[in-house]
């Protein structure tokens, strides 16, 4: 008998007829969890939430919601500024949000959207301040969105934008386009986190993160060092690139069949100039990098190619490469940001959460499950605020508390909804999780067999009566809970 067909034969174990008495598979499951010592006392309790901001000091009187962040690494070039994703969610005042930027100081900064996903971030690039360790990015309601252009004076770099689903190359170059995207876009400051290939390494780079194939867009900067005729080639292991300087499309051809040997030739100036990498796959299935960027400057040494080749290969007497990759210190940099309160006008409360992936349950032949948890932003809320969560993958269920662990469907999106509720006003934050989880787990670890009771303690108790939190168990589910 499987694992699905003891949790069937349980769920219709004797009912006694006067209704008294039902011995069913719920109560069952109930017994197991209750009994384990983790679960007999109260679920996790969140750490107490500091008093409520006051708005006393509230710049901008039109907007909603503020972002404290602390400045936390300063960009390579004072022109490149700091990017950041704000949390969006739904929450950000609309039709389109619009950031407003305050030093510490009280003195206005230039600021500009790359991308606007209204299910999850909101992408910004701000001036760097003359002085001071933080930033307030105020919010508020716009009928369009404040995109950057070059004539911004900010040149942010290297910033990656990324679509999940599709390889397409009019994908990529969408993503260029910057304004709205959807919900299965992510987008980042890659500049401090550069891909090696042999001994170098680069930030100007793509490999897509998540399996099942990605359309990828970088904005980026370098500064030339060396100006005059460059050449200036991709080096792909998957896919395709296209690659635009100060807004012309470089033209590749093939030059010879060694690493760097298809490009174009460009004559760069000293300085900084503005580079953008469309990365994408016409094969269907194929994947999507890894794959860099190249050049050759005209002050580029042979030792720096690779040395000589030998007589007896292709090529004899010439350099390894064509081309060597662009050095980290040629990349420009943006400033990084972390988030350090968010506040609304009102002395309300706010709703952002963060979510993380703790433990995998994921069986050969098997649908996976990936223990995830989540957290809710209190700080500066009232210390009164309640929480209560919403997941799709088990509707009607209202989860409850300031932290909550949950398992959701592994390599795939599900919506999460968070609603911070205090003193009759409410906020609402909802947003797209993909849930994977890259580390290992093993139900030989006590830890391990101990998130997943949890997972399922909290998914229990947050089904009121008429809903059924077992009618979408398969036997993948019950497989694990009865492993555990």
């Amino acid at each position: 008998m499987s694992f699905a067909e003891l949790g069937c034969m349980l769920e219709n174990k004797i009912m006694f007829t006067s209704g008294i008495i039902r011995i069913s598979v719920l109560g069952f499951i109930w017994s197991v969890l209750s009994a384990t010592p983790a679960f007999s006392a109260a679920p996790v309790k969140a750490p107490a939430p500091a008093v409520a901001a006051a708005p006393s000091d509230w710049a901008v009187k039109d907007a909603a919601i503020r972002f404290v962040m602390d400045l936390t690494v300063k960009p390579s070039h004072q022109s490149a500024g700091y990017f950041v994703a704000i949390p969006n969610g739904g929450s950000l005042p609309g039709p389109n949000p619009e950031p407003v930027v305050f030093d510490k100081a009280g003195n206005r900064l230039g600021s500009a959207v790359l991308w606007n996903c209204p299910d999850t971030e909101l992408g910004v690039v701000f001036q760097s301040p003359a002085s001071g360790d933080s930033v307030a990015i105020y919010v508020r309601g716009a009928k369009q969105l404040n995109l950057w252009t070059p004539a911004s004076g900010i040149t942010p770099s290297a910033i990656i934008c990324e679509r999940h689903g599709t390889t397409a190359r009019e994908a990529a170059h969408q993503l260029g386009e910057l304004g709205a995207v959807g919900s299965k876009v992510r987008f980042l400051n890659q500049s401090r986190s550069p891909a090696k290939l042999d001994r170098g390494s680069t930030s100007m780079a793509f490999q897509e993160w998540r399996s099942g194939g990605s359309a990828m867009y970088m904005l980026a900067y370098v500064n030339v060092k060396e100006p005059g005729p460059t050449w200036v080639a991709p080096v792909i292991r998957s896919g395709q690139m296209d690659i635009v300087i100060d807004g012309q499309p470089v033209e590749k051809k093939e030059k010879n069949k060694k690493r760097g040997g298809t490009g174009g030739n460009v004559n760069l100036s000293a300085g900084l100039h503005r580079v953008e990498m469309y990365g994408y796959n016409p094969a269907p299935g194929g994947a999507t990098g890894p794959m860099m960027l190249s050049w050759r400057t005209p002050k580029t040494t042979v030792e720096e190619l690779g040395g000589l080749r030998a007589s007896d290969i292709k090529y004899p007497g010439t350099p390894q490469c064509e081309t060597r990759l662009i050095d980290d210190d040629e990349v420009v940099k943006s400033g990084e940001c972390a988030l350090l309160d968010i506040q609304s006008i009102d002395g309300g409360p706010v709703a952002f959460y963060t979510s993380t992936a703790d433990s995998v349950f994921w069986f050969t032949g098997e649908n996976g499950q990936i223990g995830m948890n989540f957290k809710a932003w209190t700080k500066s809320n009232p210390k009164d605020t309640s929480y209560s969560w919403g997941f799709d993958n088990l509707p009607g269920a209202l989860a409850k508390g300031a932290e909550v662990n949950w398992l959701l469907p592994g390599g795939d999106y599900s919506w999460v909804t968070l609603t911070a509720e205090s003193g009759g006003k409410k906020a609402k934050f909802f947003s797209s999780v993909y849930s994977y989880y890259d580390g290992e787990s093993s139900m030989e670890n006590a830890q391990t067999r101990k998130a997943f009771r949890l997972a399922c303690y909290n998914m229990l108790t947050a089904c009121p009566d008429k809903v059924d939190p077992i009618a979408k168990w398969d036997e993948s589910m019950w497989n694990n809970f009865f492993r555990v």
